[in-house]
């Protein structure tokens, strides 16, 4: 490897730092990242951070605060980092990541917060701030109660502010959670697959407006399978369709729920303020599309979405991290 730790001490990192990082792209990683010059981890090209960062391309995150759950190796708060955001924050409940978050730091020269260690329950409780965008990519279908995952994640959320939600999706025409049962669709700690009916249903529910989204296929048997990338805005109150007001209604006011048996601890996390509209926070330009689907409300419909418009074309590029991203300053060698 001495050609690596030359590469990589050319980029400004002092020997021992060098030497590490030359150790570490040993490692299967995650993601796959340019570390130096034409030198890359062995990551995987995950198709599905392409569809994130086309969506996250569409925010305007000058001046903006990210979180970004379940980050791995931090391709995402680097990508964040590059496009102006002002306060990032990385967060995984592994931390085995965390010598490659380190050296990627060095290596691209954006610093950012990393936290690891800690379930999403217990950071969420250690951490009552707010961000303008919430990237909450590749966790859902591992989690045992998705859907008070994602009133978590969703309460990390400002008002007005922005959650790019990304998970794999069974195309089936119920809403409905599908159990992985003998892994059927996904190997190792993946549970549950919604449906993009399911999705809308849930973003709608925990106070969130879908505005934009892309899909990629994966596979046909035993169900189709994809993989979505959704743009919510966070409203102060459940968004429901006509005919959809069910139990949302009775979360749109102050009355008393001591005698309800049902656990929504994690609805009220993320109650907000469901008396007010609120203003949109941070700028998101929507792919231009033909305006109208039958069925639409004044937001996107995301099963209506998946059933009428094609499948997102990857790029190469867009799968993985090139040095391309490094910090102006820190390329000059200032």
């Amino acid at each position: 490897m001495v050609d690596a730790i030359a590469q990589l001490s050319a980029l400004g990192l002092n020997a021992d730092e060098a030497r590490e990082t030359s150790e570490l792209i040993k490692e299967p990683w995650y993601y796959k990242v340019e570390v130096a010059p034409d030198l890359w981890t062995s990551g995987q090209r995950y198709p599905n951070i392409a569809i994130t960062r086309e969506l996250l391309d569409r925010v305007d995150l000058s001046g903006a605060s990210l979180l970004d759950i379940g980050t791995m190796e931090g391709v995402v708060p680097i990508i964040a980092s590059a496009k102006g955001a002002k306060r990032v924050v990385a967060y995984d409940r592994l931390a085995y990541c965390r010598p490659r978050v380190a050296a990627l730091q060095g290596i691209y020269g954006y610093k950012y917060e990393h936290v690891t260690g800690l379930t999403l329950t217990e950071f969420r409780a250690q951490r009552p701030e707010t961000f303008d965008v919430v990237v909450f990519s590749g966790v859902f279908y591992h989690m045992f109660d998705p859907f008070g995952g994602l009133a978590i994640a969703s309460s990390f959320v400002k008002p007005g502010g922005l959650l790019i939600f990304e998970s794999s999706a069974v195309v089936l025409p119920n809403c409905a959670l599908h159990f992985n049962k003998a892994g059927r669709y996904f190997r190792g700690t993946n549970y549950f697959q919604p449906t993009p009916d399911a999705l809308d249903s849930f973003f709608r529910f925990h106070g969130l407006a879908p505005l934009d989204a892309e899909y990629i296929t994966r596979r046909e048997l035993p169900e189709p399978l994809i993989r979505i990338a959704v743009a919510c805005r966070a409203k102060g109150k459940p968004v429901a369709l006509e005919g959809d007001t069910w139990v949302m209604q009775r979360f749109d006011d102050d009355s008393d729920d001591s005698d309800d048996n049902t656990d929504i601890s994690e609805f009220y996390m993320n109650r907000r303020n469901s008396h007010a509209d609120v203003p949109d926070l941070v700028k998101y330009t929507a792919c231009d599309r033909p305006k109208a689907i039958e069925g639409y409300t004044e937001t996107l419909h995301v099963a209506r979405f998946v059933e009428h418009y094609p499948a997102f074309e990857v790029r190469p590029e867009m799968m993985e991290l090139s040095l391309k991203l490094r910090a102006p300053n820190h390329a000059e060698g200032i």
